[in-house]
């Protein structure tokens, strides 16, 4: 499935970035500075730097273009330095509206409730329907200093070696540091936790640890054969 199943998909980009070169399974989280999105089908932000989708503050996906096929969010110095938007199977690339008012722009200034919920929703679907483990990097900059020191960025060899979602900050070529300390992962845990609370959202990780979710799977599945 390309499209995301909720996503607003009236304001598809009229430009992608070309055919994926294969190798893992990725999800970049970008941070657009802004008070809110301004569709537009022909230019993104005053440029053609489309990623797949743009999630806004009230929680609204737009999809910009299929997950197979590249973006253009990302910086790429040519071939003879590798690929970026282009690496991987699938790489599906997420800009996601930040509040431009904070002077700690983006470490203190995290998603809206909304944002996280849809960012939850999306992650399960990238997972789910490509692959794409939910999973995110230990090293994380909140500065571009910090982004940009000596071997913080992953190598291209590093990043063949990995599945998951990564920042812009962590992309070789690449000099932006969003989306600072946020990390997906901690996303998708708090919001886990907000609609199961702690007790059952630990019940059910054991329960799926223990193989019986994959137990009663296999027996629905034998029932319905025998159906």
């Amino acid at each position: 499935m390309d499209w995301y199943p909720l996503a607003d998909r009236r304001h598809v980009a009229t430009k992608n970035g070309g055919t994926m070169k294969g190798g893992g399974k990725y999800a970049t989280f970008h941070v657009t500075v802004g008070t809110g999105y301004n569709p537009n089908t022909t230019l993104y932000y005053g440029h053609t730097s489309w990623p797949h989708m743009t999630i806004d503050r009230d929680g609204t996906a737009y999809q910009h273009l299929p997950a197979s096929v590249a973006g253009r969010a990302l910086v790429n110095k040519g071939l003879r330095f590798g690929q970026t938007n282009r690496t991987g199977d699938i790489h599906f690339q997420i800009e996601v509206v930040s509040n431009p008012v904070s002077p700690q722009y983006p470490t203190s200034t995290h998603p809206t409730n909304a944002q996280k919920a849809t960012l939850m929703r999306v992650a399960y679907w990238l997972e789910r329907e490509h692959g794409v483990p939910i999973a995110y990097p230990d090293r994380v900059a909140g500065s571009y200093t910090e982004a940009n020191e000596a071997s913080f960025r992953y190598t291209h060899s590093e990043i063949d070696s990995y599945n998951g979602w990564l920042g812009h900050q962590h992309w070789v070529e690449n000099d932006h540091w969003d989306p600072g300390y946020i990390r997906i992962t901690d996303i998708v845990e708090e919001q886990e936790m907000a609609v199961l609370g702690e007790e059952r959202l630990t019940a059910l990780i054991d329960f799926v640890d223990s193989g019986k979710l994959a137990w009663i799977s296999e027996l629905i599945d034998g029932f319905s054969e025998a159906g």
